[in-house]
């Protein structure tokens, strides 16, 4: 990217500075939390049903502004296969099973287009910021998630996923 899109970016853009925190020109601050997913779909029906009812819960005690955002990856198999051919290297037999795992591997990849979600709970600042990120982690624990605050590096691995992804591809 060259320095005057971003210079062009920087005059929109409502942030001032950031670390663990989101420093907005307007002076309020953003938290930003990642939620580590659950693999809903192996959870028992009463599971899920439970899920769906904390989560209930938890969206009707949001009675303040958050955003879900959900960024999407697809899946890199590439460092995956990278290991497996280390193991295997110079024992014929582990060759032979690691090509066929390796074959599985890129097979269903292709076939599902198997993709990575993460997700995060953007929340602004107000009088009752930390007791407000209490209920989130609280409310999403109950569902079975994990809660972590972001740090500055994953803040600005969000950033350029968002900006920087939709700006390459128009080069």
């Amino acid at each position: 990217m060259n320095k005057e899109k971003l210079n062009d970016i920087n005059s929109w853009l409502p942030i001032k500075y950031f670390d663990d925190n989101i420093y907005l020109k307007t002076g309020e601050i953003i938290k930003i939390l990642e939620v580590k997913p659950i693999n809903f779909k192996l959870r028992s029906d009463a599971e899920q049903i439970a899920i769906l009812e904390s989560y209930k819960r938890f969206l009707k005690q949001c009675d303040f502004q958050i955003q879900i955002i959900i960024q999407t990856y697809k899946n890199e198999i590439g460092n995956h296969i990278d290991k497996i051919e280390k193991y295997s290297y110079g024992n014929e037999k582990l060759t032979k099973i690691m090509l066929g795992y390796k074959n599985l591997i890129v097979d269903i990849t292709n076939k599902k287009k198997s993709i990575t979600r993460k997700f995060f709970i953007v929340i602004k600042s107000d009088k009752n910021i930390d007791e407000n990120i209490k209920r989130i982690v609280n409310g999403l624990n109950a569902c079975g998630n994990e809660v972590v605050l972001c740090s500055k590096e994953k803040i600005e691995e969000i950033l350029k996923v968002y900006f920087f992804s939709k700006v390459s591809s128009e080069e």
